[in-house]
């Protein structure tokens, strides 16, 4: 009996610790299969945004209808914000084009990523035209799926960073609801004096990101998963030249980091969904790319999201546009008429913005790139113009309701609500302003 006994236990402890591992291997096969499926995916934020196709959403509780929208959006598909993204690599792959250094393959990248620098000339960080095509459907949908918000009366205020990619994210929005809504009253701006909460950063916060910890986990993924040898030798066919004249590591990154960018642009798009003439990701092995996919991640996540490395203070980098994003709802709220309030900005604030709300599981922690890939990534929350919803619900002696989307998917809160994804708005509320006293008190 005792015998028996000890072998139930023994066989129930390794099942239990075999679970764990089987469920954390199959979670890493489907990121890894999702990312090399998709090789678009695996630079993050350059991701084409994925329109919400198939999508059912929740109806609300009975005799609740739609009263305000609030968001922050980001702008569309852009070209390469860094005009270094360009000229770098281009200089590189030129010279040893000058003195035949380069291989077959390499003559190829060369002629490719010569082409997208000339193509973006005096174009740097300017919205394409996939990313104005991504706002009038963001636009469309939020008229198709709210009307009760979007009527004739409708005060639309439209708030853009003073980019530029920002502000005619906001008019091809804009525009796009005074089609549909010709009485709506819609105000536009892109102003200095809105950056306060549109594009800062709590410096307090901010200086978390500069702990030795945080440096330490990013030198150390970046050594482990970066591996440029390999490429190095496809492109070029002197070794030495290579080891006196080319900074490998550095090359890696801005062609990763072209092969990403070009999706925004519709010359990359052909019937099967990918230019040859244009694309990059075939020089890449599959191990570079989901390795760079990696760390590219844990990057954002190391800079973003709560992590132990920076005390779990990074997201409350975007303290001030939270605060202003529940103190404008209580304006409009109160107002008792149909309101929209857009804000328009950049994915180094919506990132943390998802985080510091805790949206679905944006706010996870994870140990290390593998770990975190496998339910936290870095495309899924701010893809081009990617952006938060919340909307607002009322009912005739009811407390009021909030749902919040990511990217037009409904999202979950760390609280409890019979009627989820439809939240307590006072218990939302109360439960971000005791976030925001973290800033506040630090």
């Amino acid at each position: 009996m005792m015998r028996t006994s000890l072998y139930i236990f023994i066989t129930v402890l390794s099942l239990s610790l075999a679970a764990p591992t089987r469920a954390t291997a199959q979670a890493t096969a489907t990121a890894r299969q999702e990312i090399l499926a998709n090789p678009n995916l695996s630079g993050g934020n350059p991701a084409v945004y994925p329109e919400p196709t198939g999508v059912t959403y929740t109806r609300p509780p009975r005799g609740y209808k739609p009263c305000y929208l609030s968001a922050y959006i980001r702008h569309g598909s852009r070209f390469h914000w860094d005009t270094h993204g360009y000229s770098r690599p281009h200089q590189t792959l030129q010279k040893a084009h000058d003195a035949d250094k380069l291989t077959p393959l390499g003559q190829h990248v060369y002629g490719i990523v010569d082409s997208l620098t000339r193509a973006a000339d005096r174009r740097i960080g300017e919205l394409t035209q996939i990313g104005a095509r991504q706002h009038r459907g963001i636009a469309q949908r939020m008229v198709r799926n709210f009307p009760e918000i979007f009527r004739a009366d409708v005060r639309v205020s439209a708030r853009s960073s003073t980019a530029v990619r920002c502000a005619l994210s906001m008019l091809n929005e804009c525009w796009t609801i005074e089609g549909l809504c010709p009485k709506a009253v819609i105000r536009c701006n892109a102003s200095e004096h809105d950056m306060s909460y549109i594009n800062y950063e709590e410096p307090r916060m901010k200086a978390y990101r500069k702990r030795p910890e945080s440096r330490q986990a990013f030198d150390d993924a970046y050594h482990r998963l970066l591996q440029a040898d390999r490429l190095m030798g496809a492109l070029f066919n002197d070794t030495a030249y290579v080891a006196h004249h080319v900074k490998k590591d550095q090359l890696f990154m801005e062609l990763y980091s072209l092969a990403n960018h070009v999706q925004n642009h519709d010359v990359y798009h052909d019937a099967r969904g990918r230019n040859p003439q244009l694309d990059l990701f075939p020089i890449f092995t599959d191990d570079e790319l989901y390795d760079w996919a990696k760390f590219i991640n844990y990057y954002n996540y190391l800079t973003h999201g709560y992590n132990t490395q920076t005390l779990d203070k990074a997201p409350l980098t975007r303290a001030s546009l939270l605060r202003n994003i529940i103190l404008t709802a209580d304006t409009c709220l109160a107002s008792g008429r149909r309101n929209v309030t857009l804000r328009f900005g950049h994915d180094m604030v919506l990132m943390p913005l998802a985080c510091l709300m805790h949206l679905g599981n944006c706010a996870a922690h994870a140990d290390s790139p593998e770990e975190l890939i496998t339910e936290w990534r870095n495309y899924n929350i701010f893809p081009m113009a990617g952006n938060i919803q919340l909307v607002f619900y009322r009912k005739k002696n009811a407390p009021t309701l909030v749902k919040v989307m990511l990217n037009e998917r409904e999202q979950t809160l760390p609280l409890h609500s019979d009627t989820a994804p439809y939240y307590p708005w006072h218990e939302v509320r109360a439960y971000y302003m005791g976030l925001l006293e973290q800033a506040d008190t630090e």
